[in-house]
């Protein structure tokens, strides 16, 4: 889906262009964790992207963003301890 810049609240953000209202929600209804304020924040009143994390799809995602990180460097860990040799890592 191509992206193309809007102004959104003083702020110029990227945003989904499609005629699909359902494609338009989920491309911009997002969220993201703060960690300055330590909250979920909603596109377009989020802070500034070094002190964010995301964009994550519900509230409650961005909330629970230090269960998916575990789980991400677990899987990650787990993929680099099976891999042997000079070959390409797995998928």
């Amino acid at each position: 889906m191509p992206l193309a810049p809007s102004l959104r609240g003083g702020k110029i953000t990227r945003t989904a262009v499609t005629d699909d209202p359902e494609m338009f929600m989920a491309a911009t209804d997002q969220w993201y964790w703060c960690f300055e304020h330590q909250r979920a924040e909603h596109e377009g009143d989020q802070c500034r992207a070094a002190d964010r994390l995301g964009p994550f799809p519900t509230e409650d995602a961005a909330r629970n963003w230090r269960a998916t990180n575990e789980a991400r460097e677990a899987s990650w860990k787990q993929e680099d301890d099976e891999w042997e040799g000079d070959g390409p890592r797995p998928t």
